[in-house]
């Protein structure tokens, strides 16, 4: 199965655990080139930091706006908006 972001509703928990340790590990590298270029094309992001909640990524709009967001049911479901 293709570990990506697209498949997470079809991962199995070990698919699941590797997809999001890859993705850390991702984010830890990342210089914010893509995610910035994202944004200003108008594309959303997704991303984490240290203190974002397990199971939860932030969902930045190009307008600024944040989400706390889970897929932890398999789809998108909103946690909290954040400022």
């Amino acid at each position: 199965m293709n570990l990506d972001l697209s498949h997470l509703a079809e991962m199995t928990a070990a698919d699941e655990a590797r997809f999001f340790t890859s993705f850390d590990r991702q984010l830890e590298y990342d210089s914010g080139e893509e995610a910035r270029s994202n944004l200003l094309s108008g594309v959303h992001i997704y991303y984490a930091e240290r203190n974002t909640p397990e199971g939860c990524v932030i969902k930045e709009y190009p307008d600024g706006r944040k989400e706390l967001v889970s897929f932890m049911t398999g789809t998108e479901k909103i946690v909290k908006a954040r400022a």
